[in-house]
């Protein structure tokens, strides 16, 4: 654990113009350690699995999570998913699937495969998951066969719902004791069952499960020869909705997922259409659960404890500034300022601003702070080799302006300087790893008369309007950095708006003008790069078209010949071609596409985005690389 790879994914980052906190990278990481553990009992007993609903879309339009998203839905055909359950116990020590029949207020045909079945703050276990304490889960949907005779699909439909209708009247008492039993004997009557209850809450519980069980051996009556769809039979195939042609998940095809890949239909395309329809088209909303979903557990946590949790940050007028140190020593002949790096692609923000300062003459000193782990109990894990690989990434990716400045870490003196500025909102807030702690703001104030934050990433523009912006603007805005700090540069006005009120709101009312008067905007610089066209080939254009192979191949020559252009495949790894379309098909792609140079992109966002920067469009088929061109 602790590794550079994690050290780097935890880090916060603007995607798609939204930035994701390392408080939520933390949920993404464990659903992927869930998932891995998933695809290991899978893989060991040939069970197949599908991405579903948002994973789904997330895989086939980013690559990896939905920027505003933090969960992970798969789906399983009924008899993989059986499968699946009867091998649950190879599942590490305390993973645990939940289901209606084992979890309270479950009452729903959606299972949970969870790698704990409570919060937990024992630092053994937080030290294996990145200090993140709540219940995390990856969803599993079950799909079913759904009759060809639409009629009897429409009678078993009526069947299910009276059922749970009736299961749900009793347990909730919304139905009276006289009518359910009344329903109950035609039911027995009905299906040879002898259910009964006493009214007891332990019997109505009791019952509750037994007819959902009822009702979920009705949703697998439809055999694969009786069928043409599949569907999760509840809630969509109760309302004759999002039916899917069973041959849409004849075909797995692993697509890119973050640092790992999951299966879909080689039909993603198609299977991505049915469910979100034009789904290159972004809406920032989420269904189904709080955002991010461990708020709701951090909510309870704050009910039992009476009020805010003791780790929980809060205002305090004593962080605003109160004395300069100038004001007890001598002047600077010449204006010292020191600008402090921390976490990668952050440098671009700082380029204004170097600038300026060379203009007046200033003598400058750029340093770059890593990143070290944090003990359950806060306590810095001081590692060499992360130290090393930081430092040496910071060197490889630093702007030509910065190098005839900077200064190792463990070279530089921090000394007296005129002004620092610095872009990491933490101090030893980050709930995973710090800065080192001779750089916290509270010991900047003691040092230099002015302490500038800079924004690091640039985000899209909102409203106050709910949203996930909106949700997540206090996880990087409410911290010990922004706070202290005299000035606070952000790259647009409504971001400089945005702060403002939520500064206020944070620090009480009474602070508006304080922050109105600090808060301010800069003009990030851009670079101007000579810019060339990409044309992506998708395994969908041969996979979802009833044209033969030839005349698909045919057009592909047609499209790409017209441009001057390079080429990229989706997905990446020829394997998965050929494992849908043969070694002879695929060769024939590949002498058509010969004579373009062939690009593969990182599965790292950040890098990514520095590459596809580079072009000036996107030609040819659906991809997670399509939406920066959008």
């Amino acid at each position: 654990m602790n590794t550079y790879e994690e050290l780097v994914f935890l880090q916060d980052e603007v995607r798609d113009g939204f930035y994701i906190p390392t408080a939520v990278k933390q949920a993404w990481i464990e659903e992927l350690y869930i998932l891995k553990e998933i695809d290991a009992v899978c893989k060991k007993h040939r069970i197949t699995y599908f991405a579903d609903w948002g994973t789904q879309l997330a895989l086939v339009r980013h690559g990896g999570f939905i920027p505003w998203d933090d969960d992970l839905d798969i789906c399983m055909k009924r008899e993989d998913y059986e499968n699946f359950r009867a091998h649950q116990d190879e599942l590490p020590e305390g993973f645990f699937v939940q289901d209606y029949s084992n979890t309270d207020d479950h009452w729903f045909y959606i299972a949970k495969v969870v790698s704990q079945n409570h919060i937990s703050f024992d630092e053994e276990f937080l030290k294996e998951h990145h200090n993140f304490p709540y219940m995390v889960n990856v969803d599993i949907f079950i799909l079913d066969y759904v009759y060809a005779d639409r009629e009897k699909e429409k009678q078993r439909d009526s069947d299910i719902l009276t059922i749970l209708a009736l299961a749900d009247g009793i347990r909730e008492r919304t139905m009276s004791d006289e009518s359910a039993a009344d329903i109950l004997k035609k039911l027995n009557d009905s299906f040879g069952t002898s259910y009964a209850f006493d009214g007891t809450d332990g019997s109505r519980h009791d019952l509750s499960v037994a007819l959902y069980s009822l009702s979920e051996r009705l949703m697998q009556t439809a055999s694969e020869s009786e069928s043409d769809c599949v569907t999760n039979i509840f809630p969509w195939g109760l309302k004759q909705m999002f039916y899917s042609e069973k041959s849409i998940y004849a075909e797995t095809v692993n697509l890119p997922y973050e640092n790992t890949s999951i299966p879909t239909s080689s039909e993603y395309n198609r299977l991505t259409g049915e469910l979100y329809h034009n789904y290159m088209e972004v809406h920032k909303n989420w269904d189904g659960h709080t955002y991010p979903f461990f708020e709701s557990q951090k909510k309870e946590l704050e009910e039992l404890n009476g009020g805010r949790l003791p780790f929980e940050f809060s205002f305090d007028a004593s962080m605003l500034r109160k004395s300069y140190p100038s004001e007890m020593r001598e002047p600077n002949e010449k204006r010292q300022v020191v600008f402090l790096v921390t976490g990668r692609g952050r440098w671009k923000a700082f380029s204004t601003f170097l600038r300026d300062e060379e203009k007046e003459g200033s003598e400058i000193t750029v340093t770059y702070l890593p990143f070290f782990f944090k003990e359950p109990d806060g306590t810095i894990i001081y590692d060499e080799k992360l130290l090393e690989k930081q430092l040496s990434f910071a060197k490889s990716e630093m702007p030509a302006e910065f190098r005839e400045h900077y200064r190792d870490y463990w070279d530089c003196e921090l000394g007296t300087p005129d002004a620092v500025y610095i872009c990491d909102p933490y101090d030893d807030r980050n709930p995973c790893f710090s800065i080192p702690p001779e750089f916290y703001t509270a010991g900047l104030q003691e040092v230099t008369d002015v302490i500038a934050y800079v924004a690091p990433y640039e985000v899209s523009d909102f409203s106050d309007e709910p949203s996930p912006d909106m949700t997540v603007l206090r996880y990087y805005v409410d911290e010990p950095a922004v706070i202290r700090a005299d000035w606070v540069f952000v790259p647009t006005e409504c971001m400089k708006s945005q702060y403002i009120d939520e500064l206020s709101r944070f620090a009480g009312e009474q602070t508006c003008e304080y922050w109105q008067n600090i808060v301010a905007t800069y003009e990030p610089e851009r670079e101007e790069i000579s810019k060339s066209l990409l044309f992506c080939v998708g395994l969908s254009r041969f996979t979802e078209r009833d044209e033969s192979f030839e005349k698909t191949l045919a057009e592909l020559d047609l499209d790409i010949h017209e441009q001057e252009c390079d080429v990229t495949f989706f997905p990446d790894e020829r394997d998965e071609w050929v494992k849908i379309l043969g070694e002879s098909q695929v060769s024939s792609i590949e002498k058509v596409t010969a004579d373009k140079r062939k690009v593969d992109f990182s599965r790292d966002y950040q890098k990514r985005k520095s590459q596809l920067d580079r072009y000036a469009a996107l030609r040819g088929d659906p991809s997670p690389l399509t939406l920066h061109f959008i």
